[in-house]
């Protein structure tokens, strides 16, 4: 097995900085010479699962257009990856979508759906998004709001919805 460590020293004579805890990169050789690469595991929010509560909501109150993110809540998410990486990767949202958009989320209320936000953008269910790992870490913000179909009135009562998020290296 080879194990590689990223140390930066920002001048010559400088002592090196402490081990990270954290290897760059895993190989293991085989018997015959072949490198096997150990795979980057990424977990977002330590892998429990995240539930977003929205409380009450006035029916009225509910948006026709993913524009308006009124009832939005923000949902913190935190990456770390088992590499110390310093790259782009994706931040992708598996979802089954309304039969009225595919921009939405569905619920278990045909005509209502949840919009997804990251960065300030649209993220589309089975859309990506790009996040920056800085050691193989990153702190996001997703927001997440009801959108319900054109000119349809909503009935009220709970609702649910339910999606994955997963980091995947380009």
């Amino acid at each position: 097995m080879v194990t590689i460590y990223s140390i930066v020293s920002r001048r010559s004579g400088d002592p090196l900085p402490p081990k990270p805890d954290k290897p760059f990169l895993r190989l293991v050789i085989g018997p015959q010479g072949i490198i096997i690469p150990v795979p980057i595991v990424c977990d977002i929010n330590n892998g429990t699962d995240i539930n977003v509560e929205f409380d009450r909501i006035a029916v009225s109150s509910v948006s026709e257009s993913i524009a308006n993110s009124a009832n939005s809540k923000d949902v913190p998410l935190e990456v770390k990856c088992s590499s110390a990486l310093n790259q782009e990767a994706n931040l992708r949202l598996v979802a089954g979508t309304t039969a009225f958009s595919d921009e939405l989320i569905a619920t278990n209320y045909p005509d209502l759906g949840i919009a997804v936000k990251h960065k300030g953008q649209l993220l589309k269910p089975m859309g990506t998004s790009a996040v920056r790992l800085i050691n193989g870490m990153a702190s996001e913000v997703i927001t997440v709001f009801p959108v319900k179909k054109k000119g349809q009135q909503l009935s009220g009562g709970e609702f649910n919805a339910s999606a994955t998020l997963l980091i995947s290296l380009p």
